[in-house]
């Protein structure tokens, strides 16, 4: 099928969170797209897009599905192999889920693996952070960038054709070339995305200070290469969890709860909303806080994109 360039890339990009002989893809095929096939009921057209929203508040529910895959085994070895899913599950069902609302729209969702492959170096730099002239890696789980530059430009004309190497080859450099040279053109929510709530927050409370505009400690500095967060037309960063942590109990007041409201982008899991808790599901990722897509487009081109076999087969539906 012929697609236009955020498409493109989203298409590649979904094939990376689908790498052949990884662990993930039989929990995927085994428990999380059956469950998911059966939420959004794809063979009905009428309240699709509902349904796609509202699967960002049972993604926990889905996600445990696969406690027994993950936890399970008949022996210790198959145990700890399959225990390794759970954190870059979490990463790529967030990926996978963002992309999936963004789907027609000029906005993409990278996992690690996506964000190696289709981000030019100018981009990492802006996040390397460096202490006592020592760098240490950033807290990139999942990247979202959404264009918000100019309506009317020449490469919103361009299609390629999914299953034509050169086509997405062509594509990946238009793509890199683009945030490369654009930066000031899109809004660039990260998230971090953790299967734990309560301990792992303390990490991208740090991390959402760490870039937060104006940060100055003598010791640390971000960006290089003369690369910043400044760069980018809008930046914010958030946080999302499962959470498998016992969340029941807590309040406004809990530490955990107070520690995920600080963070710009805000934070979400595969929950309803809950005010007391202040954490709204997945779908809410999409608003103005962040600056991504609003409106009845968020999630209104994934069954146009669903009823077409390339399409199909890279959301591994």
């Amino acid at each position: 099928m012929r697609v236009g360039l955020f498409d493109a890339i989203r298409i590649q990009s979904l094939g990376l969170i689908f790498t052949k002989k990884q662990k993930f893809i039989e929990v995927w095929d085994n428990s999380y797209s059956p469950h998911i096939s059966n939420h959004l009921r794809i063979e009905s057209e009428s309240g699709f897009r509902e349904r796609l929203l509202s699967l960002g508040g049972v993604m926990r529910d889905i996600f445990r599905s696969s406690k027994k895959n993950v936890r399970g085994g008949n022996d210790v070895s198959e145990s700890q192999s399959a225990m390794s899913v759970g954190g870059t599950a979490w990463e790529r069902m967030v990926a996978w889920y963002l992309n999936a609302l963004g789907s027609g729209l000029n906005v993409i969702a990278l996992n690690k693996k996506g964000q190696s492959s289709f981000l030019p170096v100018s981009f990492r730099d802006a996040f390397r952070v460096t202490i006592s002239n020592t760098s240490i890696s950033s807290d990139l789980d999942v990247v979202a960038l959404n264009w918000i530059g100019p309506e009317n430009q020449d490469w919103m004309g361009d299609s390629f054709e999914s299953n034509s190497k050169d086509d997405m080859k062509r594509a990946k450099k238009k793509f890199t070339d683009l945030v490369d040279l654009h930066p000031n053109h899109f809004s660039v929510c990260i998230l971090s995305t953790k299967t734990n709530w309560n301990d792992s927050i303390q990490t991208p409370m740090l991390w959402n200070l760490v870039f937060t505009k104006g940060f100055h400690h003598p010791l640390v500095s971000v960006g290089r290469n003369q690369f910043s967060t400044e760069q980018f037309g809008y930046f914010s960063y958030g946080f999302a969890t499962v959470p498998t942590s016992r969340y029941q109990k807590f309040t406004q007041k809990s530490a955990p709860v107070l520690r995920a409201s600080t963070l710009s982008a805000g934070s979400y899991w595969g929950l309803p909303a809950d005010e007391n808790k202040r954490m709204l599901p997945l779908s809410e990722i999409f608003s103005n806080r962040t600056r991504m897509p609003t409106g009845r487009d968020v999630g209104g081109n994934m069954l146009d994109f669903l009823s077409k076999e390339d399409g199909r087969e890279a959301f591994r539906l």
